[in-house]
């Protein structure tokens, strides 16, 4: 999804945390843009398959490689990365401001008020989302240097070129194109996962502070699979 809905413990740091947040910052954001790029070639599938009709992920993949090389694989990639700490920056600020402008009292208004700061960060970002979409949808040329530095011009690039054909063409409120559906589908989807998370929780016979990592993993997984898949066609019409 566009943004992961964010828990009481995201609101307020561990007393014991040795990391300063501009370290927690940079940390999230390395190991979030590292997660990204590693899956950038199923979300080019994806993207492809949504828009374009086309099935096989294995297939749509193959034939991005072979007619526009290594790099079609990760087009908009780089977008998608320096979304990230936009993203997530003005999720925790918001979550800092609205904690503090309401002070919830219950757990429903700490999830309620965490999600909210996720979604002020998801509209934050938005326009990236948008743009890192169409530069999916892109035809490119197989590069012809493929050094970090040529990568990364080529990249900028492409994504000033995408940002100044669809304002000249479309008109600037383009990039908030898809915005209703992304919007109706964030809460329920935070519920969603929410919901299975507290089932499985259930299911491991512990309080939330004694589960162990794999079995935090686990529960995030599956909650995240269970939202996506039963929201997934507002996913698809965004």
């Amino acid at each position: 999804s566009l943004s992961p809905a964010m828990h009481s413990s995201s609101l307020t740091p561990a007393p014991e945390a040795l990391l300063t947040g501009l370290q927690n910052l940079i940390a999230g954001w390395a190991s979030c843009s590292l997660a990204r790029s590693l899956t950038s070639p199923l979300e080019c599938a994806k993207i492809q398959m949504q828009t374009c009709g086309k099935r096989g992920t294995v297939g749509v993949m193959v034939s991005t490689y072979r007619r526009e090389g290594v790099s079609g694989l990760f087009k908009g990639n780089l977008l998608g990365c320096l979304r990230i700490p936009l993203v997530s920056y003005t999720s925790w600020y918001s979550a800092v401001v609205l904690t503090k402008l309401i002070a919830p009292e219950n757990p429903f208004a700490v999830w309620f008020l965490g999600n909210l700061a996720g979604l002020i960060g998801m509209l934050a970002g938005y326009p990236m989302e948008m743009l890192k979409t169409r530069l999916t949808l892109r035809r490119a040329a197989p590069k012809a240097c493929h050094c970090p530095f040529c990568y990364l011009v080529d990249c900028l690039k492409d994504i000033g070129d995408c940002l100044a054909e669809v304002i000249s063409k479309e008109g600037w409120t383009t990039l908030f194109a898809g915005l209703v559906p992304a919007v109706v589908s964030f809460f329920p989807q935070a519920g969603t996962r929410w919901a299975v998370g507290q089932l499985l929780r259930s299911l491991w016979g512990r309080p939330a502070d004694e589960i162990t990592q794999a079995q935090a993993f686990v529960s995030a997984v599956v909650s995240t699979s269970v939202a996506e898949t039963v929201w997934y066609p507002l996913e698809t019409a965004r």
